[in-house]
C-alpha cells in the first residue's frame, strides 16, 4: 500500500510539475511574442529613418544602414510568425508582413529615384505620404497585436501561477 501511494503521489507530483513547465513556456513565448512585434516595427521605423536621411543628406553610409534595418525587419517578422499559433493573431501577422513588405518597397523606391534622378525627385515622392500612411496602419496593427497578446499574457500568467500552486502542494 506504502508502495503504491509513492507511485500515485509521484505520478501527481510529476504531472503537476509538466503542468507548470507548460504554462511557463507558455507565458514566454508570449512575451517573446510581444518582444519581436516591438522589435519588427523598429526595425521598419529604422529603415524608414536610414532612408529618409540618405536622401536628405546623401551619405552612403545611411543607405547601407536602411539595407541591415530592412533585413532585421524581415527577421523579426519571420521570428514572429513562427511564434504565433492563434489563428486570428497569425492572419494578423500576416497583414503585419505585408506592410512590411509595401513599406520597404517603397522605401527602396524612394532610395532607387534618389540614385537614378536625384534628391528632389526622390523627396517629391517621400511627399506623396503613402510611407506615413502604411507606417499608420502597422503601427495600428502592431498595436492591436501587443494588446492582443498581453490579455493573453494575463491568463496565460494567471494560469501558470495556478499550475505553480498545484505543483507546490504536490
Amino acid at each position: 500500500v506504502a508502495f503504491l501511494l509513492l507511485i500515485v503521489g509521484g505520478g501527481i507530483t510529476y504531472r503537476s510539475s509538466a503542468e507548470f513547465v507548460r504554462s511557463a513556456q507558455s507565458v514566454a513565448r508570449t512575451q517573446e511574442i510581444r518582444t519581436r512585434l516591438g522589435q519588427l516595427y523598429a526595425a521598419v521605423s529604422d529603415a524608414e529613418s536610414a532612408a529618409r536621411t540618405y536622401v536628405l543628406i546623401g551619405t552612403p553610409r545611411y543607405r547601407d544602414d536602411h539595407a541591415r534595418f530592412a533585413r532585421a525587419s524581415q527577421d523579426h517578422a519571420q521570428a514572429a510568425s513562427g511564434l504565433i499559433t492563434d489563428p486570428a493573431l497569425q492572419r494578423s501577422m500576416e497583414r503585419s508582413n505585408a506592410l512590411v513588405a509595401r513599406r520597404l518597397s517603397a522605401l527602396e523606391q524612394v532610395l532607387a529615384t534618389h540614385d537614378d534622378q536625384g534628391r528632389e525627385a526622390a523627396r517629391a515622392r517621400v511627399a506623396t505620404e503613402e510611407g506615413t500612411r502604411i507606417m499608420d496602419a502597422l503601427r495600428a496593427l502592431t498595436l492591436q497585436m501587443d494588446d492582443a497578446e498581453a490579455a493573453l499574457l494575463v491568463q496565460r500568467q494567471a494560469h501558470a501561477n495556478r499550475d505553480r500552486l498545484n505543483a507546490l502542494v504536490f
